[in-house]
């Protein structure tokens, strides 16, 4: 599942580990397309999943409006 995820986010399965383990963030551009996924899925935005941890990456992403 995780490399099925990889391939969609377009980084690699030792990536999506790191992220999970806290030992890196997401680049901000990928950071977007993360958000976008969430959204995609449901989820307001990728705060709902991890509030502390990316509020602060989330603030300086520009979302487009609606």
């Amino acid at each position: 599942m995780q490399e099925q995820f990889a391939q969609k986010v377009g980084v690699t399965f030792p990536t999506i580990n790191n992220w999970e383990r806290g030992n890196r963030t997401p680049h901000p551009f990928l950071f977007q397309r993360l958000m976008e996924m969430a959204e995609e899925a449901g989820l307001k935005n990728i705060e709902d999943i991890h509030p502390v941890k990316y509020r602060r990456l989330s603030h300086g992403v520009k979302r487009p409006r609606k």
